[in-house]
């Protein structure tokens, strides 16, 4: 798997599904933090039909308030109360969420 295969593929492929990240600019799509390799990266989606897409509200919003200050260039991203440089964290996954008017 190269930098840009996933194992989502399969499911977006032909139109199946949509990843509603794609929406986003590729550099914001991050939802992982590889300390070790010092590596952002996308592995958590939300993955539509293409008929709810059409419904969703605006844009996703990743959630990366959870994140440790460890992450570069992070600095300006608000934390919750008491995350520190490297734990405690609420994850080391960002959550992604996005609104749909049904």
């Amino acid at each position: 798997m190269t930098e840009d295969t996933s194992g989502i593929d399969p499911l977006i492929d032909d139109g199946f599904g949509v990843n509603l990240c794609d929406m986003l600019p590729r550099p914001d799509r991050w939802t992982h933090y590889y300390a070790w390799e010092r590596h952002k990266t996308q592995l958590d989606y939300i993955i539509t039909s293409p008929a709810l897409a059409e419904k969703m509200v605006g844009a996703p919003q990743i959630i990366r308030a959870g994140m440790p200050w460890r992450v570069p260039n992070s600095a300006d991203t608000p934390r919750y109360p008491r995350v520190g440089w490297d734990r405690p964290k609420a994850s080391d996954h960002c959550p992604v969420v996005a609104e749909f008017k049904l």
